[in-house]
């Protein structure tokens, strides 16, 4: 079972979900107009060459970003089902010895 760092997840979460949304919304109009086309073997129904260019050229101009976190993707892509989560140590907070946080952040001296 191994442990990855929630900080390096998160990270990686973020990050493939605003790829993952610029390249639906690169490719919902494509999406969107293929669609509308009737390509059911009647040749009358077939789009016309410039439609068909048109999409071609929005196609073409998609691009996929690769994930820039390399080293945290490839060791995500190793994980297994019972792999689990470590957290950072929280932070100490000093109440001064009155049991009440006074705030400072660390007692008086």
């Amino acid at each position: 079972m191994a442990v990855f760092e929630a900080s390096k997840v998160r990270a990686v979460t973020i990050e493939l979900k605003e790829r993952s949304f610029e390249l639906y919304a690169a490719l919902l109009p494509i999406v969107t107009e293929l669609g509308t086309w009737t390509l059911n073997g009647s040749d009358p129904t077939l789009p016309a060459p410039f439609d068909v260019k048109v999409q071609l050229d929005a196609y073409k101009a998609l691009s996929i970003q690769r994930l820039q976190l390399t080293e945290w993707v490839l060791a995500l892509q190793a994980a297994l089902a019972d792999d689990t989560l470590t957290y950072p140590t929280p932070p100490v907070f000093f109440d001064g010895g009155a049991g009440i946080f006074d705030g400072g952040g660390a007692p008086e001296g």
